[in-house]
Parts: structure tokens; sequence; C-alpha cells
């Protein structure tokens, strides 16, 4: 059904529903219903349209007015829930403050008892390091009062024992002398080549040579191996030479070969397991007949080497020097350039040669006068440099170091030859026989009166001394 005929419809029901009304009103009042009904016949659809518009914009209205209802319930809605995280989070913010107030509490709390534990614990270890020191200053002045009484003590026996001590050493020293004297009365004196060589030769096998105004000594240097090794074998080779082998406790064979005037030509050592350690290599340089080693040495035409080191580094003093000091010295290159590799005799009989290897004079080893014995209770001060020796053969087994001994300027050259030769020998004992330095490892040699530590003629402590020093990078060698 279309819209007019709908309107007209509901004109139609208004119409009659109004119509219906005014009878009843005419009933009751003629004359206005009357009225009323020729009214509503001038103009029936028209107030109906109106009605119904009015109607319609009150719908709308009432419907805007829900929208607008609900869009306010909404907003309030909406903003009751803001609120409501708002102050959600308002608590929560309270919360965490609180609780990081706690926790700073808390750390604080710990922060001071921790620093309270850490007072106590000081003034714990103040107190015991007080007690301590108490302690300490006991024992000290207890050990004091006790080194006094016995320094009184050997001040009362130095004193009782000063008259016959003074003349124990007079007798000690008639000894010395005695018994140089003795073996001056059995040394064997011979010339050689018309008279230009003289040969003297001392009970205990050492030799020595003059030569061209010059002075050399030699000596046998197996005797410090057999004080060690007792079991040795002994060949002697038609060229005159003899090769003597020295066995180890742990099965090593130390093999020293000399010509037959007594000249180290090889010495090398062989383990079980057949490795050969070449030590000394001399065979390149020895012919027959050839000149004695320190006109060998006198060969060499070498200048002084220049030293770009402190002196204390180049000649350090036993007595001042510490164990790294000592380690330092002799593991240390030559302090000037090499020409070439040099024999065992080149380097005993040329100082310019020997100068370039770092020195170290053990001053602290004391010898009287006329003696070359070194008293046990000096042993304890080679320990530093037995140490520095065996660490230095750890790292390579095949160094050779060379033990040197000096006299002072009293008395016969010849005697301080011997003397001087006897004591570098006697610190080269000590090292093997008491802190196992291998003796092969070793090489002895006295110089006498000729390099003196101190210019001077007369008795001088200083000069009567051993000095040790690395020959290694000098050496020349050749495989076996």
């Amino acid at each position: 059904m279309n819209s007019p005929l709908r309107l007209g419809l509901c004109a139609c029901l208004i119409s009659s529903a109004w119509a219906a009304s005014l009878a009843e009103a005419a009933a009751a009042n003629p004359e206005p219903a009357i009225g009323r009904s020729w009214q509503v016949a001038q103009a029936p659809g028209k107030d109906d349209a109106a009605s119904e518009e009015e109607q319609r914009r009150k719908r709308r209205d009432d419907k805007r007015d829900a929208r607008k209802e609900r869009q306010e319930d909404k907003r309030d809605v909406r903003e009751e829930r803001r609120e409501d995280k708002r102050d959600i989070r308002e608590d929560r913010r309270e919360t965490h403050q609180e609780r990081r107030e706690n926790k700073r509490d808390v750390r604080e709390d710990r922060r001071e008892t921790h620093q309270e534990r850490r007072e106590d614990k000081r003034d714990v270890r103040e107190d015991r390091r007080e007690t301590h020191q108490e302690r300490r200053d006991d024992r000290q002045e207890d050990k004091r009062e006790v080194r006094e009484e016995r320094r009184d003590d050997r001040r009362d026996t130095r004193e009782e024992r000063r008259d016959t001590r003074e003349g124990g050493r007079e007798e000690r020293v008639e000894q010395r002398v005695r018994r140089l004297e003795d073996m001056k009365r059995m040394r064997r004196e011979r010339v050689e080549d018309g008279g230009r060589r003289t040969i003297i030769e001392e009970p205990d096998k050492r030799v020595i040579v003059r030569e061209q105004g010059r002075t050399i000594i030699r000596h046998d240097e197996s005797e410090r191996f057999r004080r060690r090794f007792k079991e040795t074998q002994v060949d002697r080779r038609r060229d005159g030479s003899t090769q003597t082998t020295f066995i180890r406790p742990d099965g090593a064979h130390i093999v020293s070969v000399v010509d037959s005037r007594g000249r180290l030509l090889h010495r090398y050592r062989r383990h079980r397991d057949g490795r050969i350690v070449v030590l000394i290599d001399n065979r390149r340089y020895h012919r027959p007949g050839f000149v004695e080693g320190l006109i060998l040495g006198a060969f060499l035409d070498l200048r002084p080497p220049v030293i770009r080191i402190p002196r204390e580094k180049y000649i350090v003093e036993y007595d001042d020097a510490s164990y790294d000091d000592v380690y330092e010295a002799l593991s240390a290159p030559p302090v000037d350039a090499l020409d070439r590799g040099y024999s065992l005799d080149e380097i005993r009989y040329n100082r310019y040669l020997r100068e370039r290897m770092r020195r170290i004079d053990l001053d602290s080893i004391n010898f009287e006068f006329g003696a070359w014995e070194v008293s046990s209770d000096q042993y304890p001060k080679l320990e530093r440099i037995a140490r520095a020796i065996n660490r230095l053969l750890e790292r390579n087994p095949d160094e050779i170091v060379m033990i040197e001994g000096y006299t002072d300027a009293v008395g016969a050259e010849d005697d301080n030859q011997l003397l001087s030769d006897r004591r570098a020998e006697s610190v080269a004992m000590i090292l093997s026989d008491e802190f196992g330095v291998p003796p092969e490892n070793l090489i002895t040699q006295g110089y006498g009166e000729q390099f003196l530590k101190i210019e001077t003629e007369a008795p001088e402590r200083a000069n009567r001394r051993v000095a040790v020093r690395r020959i290694t990078p000098l050496l020349s060698r050749s495989e076996r």
C-alpha cells in the first residue's frame, strides 16, 4: 500500500473518530458541537498531516535525546573508568614508592649493619695487631737480651782466646808457608825446545809453562771429576792423547780427551739414550808440536771491548747483587761483537776476548794470605751463584762457566799463579760437591797477580778473590 492511500485511510479513521466525539459532544451541547464539526469538516487532511509530522518530530527528538543520553552515559562511564584507572595508577605509584622507600630503608639498614661489622672487624684487627705487636716487641726484647748475653759471652770468649788465636794465626801462616815450601821442593823443572820453553811440574799435576817471556798454568781438571764420579775408564791412544770416561750415577758418560801435554781437546756428555751434548771441542785447533795456548792467545789482535752498559751491570759485585742480578750477568750475551768462535786456549789466555762477557766478582769469599781453601762457614755464600748456574744449565745443558782465581802482588809470580789456580779449583769443587753443579760444565783457571783489582804491591784481601763468567758464546764448537 502506497503512502497516499495510507494517509487517506488514516485521515478517514481520524475523521470518523472526531465525528463520533463531536456527536457525543453535540448531544450534550448542540451548538458548540456543530461549530467544531464544521471546523473539522472544513480541513480534515491538513490537521492530520501536521499532527503526524509533529509526532515524527517528537520521535526524532526523542531518539536524539535518547542518543544524547546514551552518549552522555557512555561518556560518564568512560570518565568513571578513566578515573578508576587513574586511581589504580596512583595507588600503584604509591605502592611502588612505598616499596622503594622500604627497600631503601632495608639497604640503609644493611649498609649500616655492614659498616658496623667492618668497624667491629677493624677494631678486632687493631686489637690483634696491637696484641701481635706487643708479642713481637716482647719476643724482640727477649731476643735482644739473649743476643746481648751471647754477645757478652762471645766477647768474653774472644778475649780469652785472643792471645791463643794470635799465636795460632802465626802458626797457620807458618804452616801454609811450610806447605808452599814443601811443594816447591817437590817441583820438577825441565827445559824444552832449545831452552825457549821452561816447564815446572808440581805434585798435584799442575804445570807452569814459561815461553817467550810469558807464563801460563795448566792443571788436570779430571781430578775434580774423580771426586764426584768414582767409576772411570782410561784409554791411552797411540798419538799420545788420553781419553777418560767418567760414569755418572744416572748412567751418563762424561768423556774428556787431552793431548800428550795435558791440553783439553774434546769434552762431551753421552746420555743413556745415545744423545750427545758437546761441551768443548778444540780438535781443529790442535796440531802436533803446535805452540802453547798462551802464545796462541797472544796471536789474537783484539782491541778492548766497547762497554755500553753501566759498570755495575758489567762487573757485578756479588755482595751487593741480588739473585736476579747474578743470573742476568751469567745469561747475558757478549757486550761487543765477535768475529768468530774461539778455542778454549784462546779464551783462557786472551784478556780482551774474555772481557767481552760480563763478570761476577765473588768478593764475599775471603782467602787468607797464602791459602786456597774455603772454610765451611763460607759455603752458604755460594748458594746464589750455584742456583743461577744450575738454572742456566736447565735452560741449556751445554753452557760453560769459567771460574777465575786471583792473588795479590805479594810473593813470587810462579807461586801466585799456582795459588790462584788452586783457589779457582776450590770454589769449583764446592759448587759441584755442595750444590750439585755438574763439574763438566765448569772450567777453572788461575791468573795470579796479573789483573789486580786494587793496584797495590802490599797485601790486599780484595785482590785475593775468585770471579765467574760464562764463556759459551765465545767458544767454537763442531759436532762429534
